[in-house]
C-alpha cells in the first residue's frame, strides 16, 4: 500500500473501533442527495490522490507513533461542538495530511472551482475543516462576505 492508504486504513479502523461513524463528504452527499440536490464535486479523484502522494511519508511515521490518538479527537471533537473554528483547525495541524501539497495547494484551486458554483446562487459548499481559514481569507481577497454562524 501507499503511506496514505496504509496510514489511513488503520485511521478509520480505529475511529471506527472508537464509535465514529461519520464522513464529511458520504454525509453531505446523502443528505444532497435526498433534497434532491445536484452534487459538483470540486476535485477529481486523480487530483486528490496526486495531492496524497506528495504528502511526506514521515508525517503518517510520526503521527502513528507519537500522537495520542484518543486526545488528538477528543480535543477535535470539543473545539468542533463548540464551533470554535480557529481552535478547531489549530487542533488539526497534527493530522499527517495538514501539509502545503493538500492544505494551501489545494486551498487554490477549490477557490477557483468553488467561485463558479458560488455565482450560479444556492450553492452550500463542504470542505474540510483545515481548507477554511485559506479559503474564507482568498474569497474575502475576491470581494465575498462570510457571515459565521452565531
Amino acid at each position: 500500500l501507499k503511506p496514505w492508504a496504509a496510514f489511513f486504513g488503520v485511521w478509520t479502523r480505529y475511529r471506527a473501533r472508537e464509535g465514529w461513524t461519520h464522513s464529511l463528504d458520504l454525509d453531505a452527499a446523502r443528505i444532497a442527495a435526498a433534497l434532491g440536490k445536484e452534487i459538483v464535486y470540486l476535485e477529481t479523484i486523480e487530483e486528490q490522490i496526486a495531492a496524497l502522494e506528495a504528502v511526506p511519508p514521515e508525517r503518517f511515521a510520526h503521527f502513528l507513533a507519537r500522537e495520542d490518538w484518543s486526545t488528538y479527537c477528543e480535543r477535535y471533537e470539543r473545539h468542533y461542538l463548540a464551533g470554535e473554528l480557529d481552535a478547531l483547525v489549530a487542533a488539526a495541524r497534527p493530522f499527517p495530511t495538514y501539509c502545503e501539497p493538500i492544505i494551501e495547494r489545494r486551498d487554490r484551486l477549490l477557490v477557483e472551482r468553488m467561485e463558479r458554483e458560488l455565482e450560479r446562487g444556492e450553492a452550500c459548499i463542504v470542505i474540510g475543516v483545515a481548507h477554511c481559514t485559506g479559503v474564507l481569507a482568498q474569497l474575502k481577497e475576491l470581494g465575498y462576505v462570510y457571515f459565521p454562524c452565531p
